[in-house]
């Protein structure tokens, strides 16, 4: 299966780590293309900015047409891809689990990571591998840092993107409930960041490049429409909830320390 890691060419610390994870794990990759807050002409930013449930910070726009771009490559190329965050952090076993899933049909989406929320996922695991399963998966919560798009899941992606919307990475994904979306249990990816809050020891110093920008104020005039488009997305939500109730449940994904070459902290 084809890797595409999103990275920005000044974090190159980053894309060091990536290098030595996928030698150590056997797989190889390619860079997808990466649109830095710096270069962003602000007539592009001016117009996404303000399409989504709340003004969008410069790097979350960028974010987005980075993970955009990424779909389009699997569109062109027609064979899934794993796309990466470049600080996500892959279990030992994700090779085996990314040749099973290769060999999926009739899939859009499959899920790899966790980051600290509970998801709406399926009450049956189908077993793929001997360390990993796959359940339905019909509302995640947050985080795109590592997922497999098939090119028909693209496709719906950037038929929606193409509407001239833009939204944080992992909720514009999340909130297409046309994708045929499923979790990886346990899950194969941890983001830098999170990893101390799983018990793990980080490899390299993680943050989010993302949340320590200030959000942009809204405008009097534009807050009234943003209420409103939040209190849609709740509905849906909700009504999405509720149509699932009879076969789903609510629960965190399981995650198993010992797939991870980076050490569990010792407990204090």
């Amino acid at each position: 299966m084809q890797i595409l890691i999103i990275n920005l060419p000044r974090h190159s610390d980053r894309l060091a780590f990536q290098k030595t994870q996928m030698d150590k794990l056997g797989l190889s990759f390619e860079l997808a293309h990466a649109v830095d807050a710096a270069t962003l002409p602000e007539a592009t930013y001016n117009s996404l900015a303000n399409t989504w449930e709340r003004p969008l910070r410069k790097a979350e726009v960028c974010c987005f047409l980075s993970h955009r771009n990424a779909w389009q490559s699997v569109v062109d190329s027609g064979q899934p891809a794993l796309i990466l965050e470049d600080d996500a952090v892959l279990a030992n076993t994700t090779p085996e689990l990314l040749a099973e899933l290769s060999t999926l049909k009739d899939i859009d989406l499959v899920v790899l990571e966790i980051r600290g929320r509970k998801k709406i996922m399926g009450k049956r695991t189908t077993r793929i591998t001997p360390a990993f399963g796959l359940l339905d998966l019909f509302q995640d919560r947050t985080g795109s840092a590592g997922y497999v798009v098939w090119p028909l899941g693209a496709q719906k992606l950037l038929a929606k993107a193409n509407q001239g919307l833009a939204g944080p990475s992992d909720a514009f994904i999340s909130s297409h409930y046309a994708l045929r979306a499923l979790q990886v249990e346990p899950a194969a990816i941890v983001q830098l960041d999170m990893c101390e809050h799983y018990g793990l020891r980080p490899a390299a110093g993680g943050h989010s490049s993302i949340g320590i920008v200030g959000r942009p104020q809204v405008e009097k005039k534009s807050k009234a429409l943003f209420v409103y488009r939040r209190l849609m997305s709740q509905l849906r939500i909700g009504c999405r909830i509720l149509s699932v109730l009879h076969k789903a449940e609510r629960r965190h994904v399981r995650l198993d320390k010992t797939q991870f070459s980076i050490a569990p902290r010792a407990n204090k």
